[in-house]
């Protein structure tokens, strides 16, 4: 999806928290879902590297709009062994997620798919407030 204010910091506290919580391997796909086919597109995160990526605007996994085919991010997920995956974004990018979570369904996947609700539109459903709204107002 496009950019908004704070998806850097919501980047960084991803990480941080997976890593206490002892996930070892973290992975940032940059370009948004037209990322998850192209492995140039796939980087490890670490907490040194977003360490201070919450002072710096834009994200640093960039952003774009377009979704390859369903089954291609599957297998892209499949490959890489993702048992969880945070797409942050806003209606566009959740719906993105809930058609990828059939597509995992239908080939019997198990990956747990978080959306986090970041948009300049504030355009969600049952969401008071998206990170990026009150910045960009």
């Amino acid at each position: 999806g496009g950019l908004c204010p704070g998806q850097n910091t919501v980047i960084r506290e991803l990480v941080l928290t997976l890593n206490k919580y002892g996930v070892s391997k973290i992975y940032g796909i940059k370009h948004g879902f037209k990322g998850f086919v192209d492995p140039e597109s796939w980087c490890e995160l670490t907490p040194e590297l977003v360490k201070d990526i919450n002072h710096r605007g834009g994200t640093i996994l960039r952003s774009d709009r377009g979704n390859p085919p369903h089954s291609e991010m599957v297998e892209a997920l499949r490959k890489h062994r993702i048992r969880q995956l945070f797409v942050l974004g806003g209606d566009g990018a959740h719906k993105g997620i809930l058609q990828l979570c059939r597509a995992l369904v239908d080939v019997d996947y198990e990956c747990a798919c978080i959306g986090v609700p970041s948009t300049v539109d504030n355009d969600m459903p049952m969401t008071d407030k998206t990170f990026g709204f009150d910045t960009a107002c």
